[in-house]
């Protein structure tokens, strides 16, 4: 099975969305979702070789994530410590640090 990135180069080059996914049988829907992410990467930078046209993200994001990856693992390693010194926590407390913190170091978050 070829790669999304491989069929929507061929997509991109001139080769229809649907006889692509038809080819290769692949899902229409993702592979269209794929190329047109593309073309509007290559629209806003037509200066890109082909090896450099690709995607930062693919898939779901996190919309609402208020902490960077590293922050989020510090406040679970701490989070883990303090349960093994205090013989467990309980689900509320992990959650109070958690908008302690970010309230602390003026976070973007939500009402709820």
């Amino acid at each position: 099975m070829r790669t999304y990135k491989s069929l929507a180069m061929q997509s991109v080059e001139g080769k229809s969305v649907n006889a692509t996914s038809k080819q290769y049988d692949n899902a229409y829907k993702t592979l269209h979702r794929y190329v047109a992410k593309l073309k509007e990467k290559l629209d806003h930078n037509p200066n890109l070789t082909r090896a450099e046209l690709t995607l930062d993200s693919v898939g779901y994001i996190k919309n609402r994530q208020v902490f960077t990856n590293l922050e989020e693992e510090a406040l679970a390693n701490y989070s883990k410590k303090a349960a093994d010194f205090y013989y467990g926590l309980t689900p509320y407390e992990p959650r109070k640090l958690a908008y302690e913190v970010a309230m602390k170091n003026n976070k973007a978050m939500s009402d709820s």
